[in-house]
């Protein structure tokens, strides 16, 4: 019989040839798209964001009168409302997260002062996106000085999700000190003592309406969930499991509420069916953040059992997918969801008859879209190309159906970014619009070492301030 010991060599061994045959996330570009046009744009993308970083070390939301001021081509952009504060957190933290994978050094003013002003206004955090945000920056800075903070802010999103298992706007607020004396190595006893706190969060933080919309729900709360907060807590509970935070029982959670809400032709809606907006309403980024969630939980899924193997006693059968491993090729809602996204993509640029309702890809609702939310002056277009790229990343695929992705995006991308070095979308949102423009080129993945376990592999321990980019650019 095989011991432990020689099993986990063996995993080892298996684990060094991967890494070694994974390209860096933007080693190749696709066929299509000229190289050195989208090594400019992010030049230049990249040199918009410094330029446009304020003196307190925040990049500013500036949602077209809902935020703080940005300024354009040297002009300052004024806003009607200062609503800056718990979204400027989150925009720092993804241009910041931007800058990092566009091979800025953790060391230039430029990061070191977002980390900076992030650090300072972390007490005060409960936004969901923000906090979300923040752990994916400071893991890829220097996971190992800000482990009490990646802790504290990932204890706020474990406490703030609802009992559907999504997120609302909001988490409650944690102080880092009573966090820190949590169980982190029982996650039964974390649970428990994380519910002692969010009780006593609760009876502070009078009807829960804190930091946002909606409020939060504490363990097993009461607020709407909404899938975009959902992805991002989602997305910084998986990068904070590396830092001693256990949450199994958080992805299982949220995992069922993924495919109890999936709509029928595989898309996702915006809310669960109690959070009143209606199970039909879906956007791309609803669908890419659902896709994104089910990848996670996947990979979550096979690390426990990956773990499981490594510690058991000898004669234990190696895990295999359909054996022990999620096999993600026979998940229907997984196949589903791709053609779902498939069909929005291929939507794109058809003509469209104002008589008909809007395609799969288009908003239902309210005034915050267009019929095809792949037009430049989209909403949400650069959120959606960023859920695109994730979730090509994370699975390794090179085309999402029979569309090659990076190349699509990426002429997109380089036709509408701006002289002066940005992109805005019709929310007027050109920091975080940068941000995500950039994460696109260059293919990068902010939830680490989900493509090895996803294929079955136990990651590594990542060293503080490495590359993320643990997952290769395109399936051969």
């Amino acid at each position: 019989m095989r011991s432990p010991t020689f099993r986990a060599a063996a995993l080892a061994g298996l684990l060094a040839v991967l890494i070694s045959s994974l390209p860096a996330a933007s080693a190749d570009v696709a066929p299509g798209v000229d190289k050195d046009a989208v090594a400019q744009a992010i030049e230049k993308g990249v040199a918009f964001l410094k330029e446009n970083q304020g003196k307190n070390g925040s990049w500013s939301y500036n949602r077209g009168g809902f935020g703080g001021n940005v300024r354009i081509g040297g002009v300052e952009q004024k806003g009607a409302m200062d609503f800056a504060s718990p979204m400027d957190m989150g925009v720092t933290a993804l241009a910041g997260l931007a800058l990092l994978e566009a091979e800025v050094k953790p060391d230039d003013p430029s990061i070191q002062k977002a980390a900076d002003y992030l650090r300072k206004g972390a007490d005060e955090l409960v936004w969901t996106h923000s906090l979300g945000a923040a752990v994916l920056f400071f893991d890829r800075l220097n996971g190992s000085r800000d482990t009490d903070l990646i802790k504290t802010m990932a204890a706020r999103l474990v406490a703030g999700q609802n009992k559907d298992g999504g997120w609302g706007y909001s988490c409650p607020k944690l102080p880092e000190g009573e966090v820190r004396k949590l169980n982190h190595a029982s996650e039964s006893l974390y649970l428990q003592g994380l519910a002692k706190l969010t009780k006593q969060a609760l009876t502070q933080q009078a009807n829960g309406g804190v930091g946002g919309f909606g409020g939060f729900g504490g363990v097993g709360g009461v607020s709407m969930t909404e899938q975009s907060c959902s992805e991002f807590a989602i997305q910084a509970l998986w990068v904070a499991r590396r830092h001693q935070v256990p949450v199994a029982y958080t992805m299982t959670t949220y995992e069922k509420m993924c495919r109890s809400n999936q709509n029928p032709d595989g898309s996702f809606p915006y809310s669960t069916r109690n959070g009143g907006f209606g199970i039909s309403h879906t956007t791309p980024c609803m669908t890419g953040a659902g896709l994104l969630g089910l990848l996670t939980c996947h990979g979550s899924a096979n690390e426990v059992a990956l773990l499981k193997y490594a510690k058991s006693k000898a004669g234990t059968p190696q895990p295999a997918p359909g054996k022990g491993l999620r096999d993600l090729a026979k998940d229907p809602a997984v196949i589903k969801g791709f053609a779902a996204l498939e069909k929005m993509m291929a939507e794109d640029g058809k003509a469209k008859d104002p008589k008909q309702k809007p395609p799969a890809g288009g908003i239902a609702f309210g005034g915050f879209g267009v019929a095809n939310q792949w037009e430049a002056n989209g909403s949400f277009v650069y959120m959606a190309l960023w859920s695109v790229e994730r979730v090509a990343v994370a699975f390794d695929k090179q085309k999402i159906g029979k569309i090659d992705w990076y190349e699509w995006g990426a002429k997109k991308l380089l036709k509408w970014q701006d002289k002066d070095g940005y992109w805005a979308s019709g929310m007027q949102t050109p920091n975080l619009d940068t941000a995500f423009a950039l994460l696109f080129l260059r293919r990068a993945q902010p939830v680490p070492d989900l493509y090895l376990t996803l294929k079955g592999v136990l990651p590594p321990p990542r060293e503080p301030s490495s590359s993320s980019s643990s997952s290769p650019s395109t399936e051969k």
